[in-house]
């Protein structure tokens, strides 16, 4: 670690190993948070889910999250795509089975 780094006034300041490894860490902690900050987009649509256990997927090559409202997931017999790209998977009863979110990383 250098002894002394300037701020953006070109002030040096020095700080001590013990303070360099705190900042550091705290560094890394922001940077998970911001990394985090895309999957918790999701937590309200989630929170809105039936309270069950379900099956959820993420395919990062296609951008797509994939959750099924049952685990085994269900085929579905219909499906129909709202307007903000989600389409809305029923079975041969017309429940709803699960949901296929597009474009998943943008939201």
């Amino acid at each position: 670690m250098p002894d002394t780094v300037s701020s953006l006034n070109g002030i040096p300041i020095r700080l001590p190993d013990g303070r360099w490894q705190r900042t550091e860490t705290a560094a890394r902690a922001i940077a998970n948070y911001r990394e985090a900050q895309s999957y918790l987009k999701f937590l309200p649509l989630l929170h809105d889910l039936p309270k069950r256990p379900f099956f959820i997927v993420y395919d990062s090559e296609a951008d797509v999250l994939y959750i099924d409202f049952n685990n085994p997931p269900q085929s579905a017999e219909d499906s129909e795509i709202t307007d903000d790209d989600i389409v809305i998977r029923y079975n041969d009863a017309d429940c709803i089975v699960g949901l296929t979110i597009l474009n998943a990383s943008q939201r």
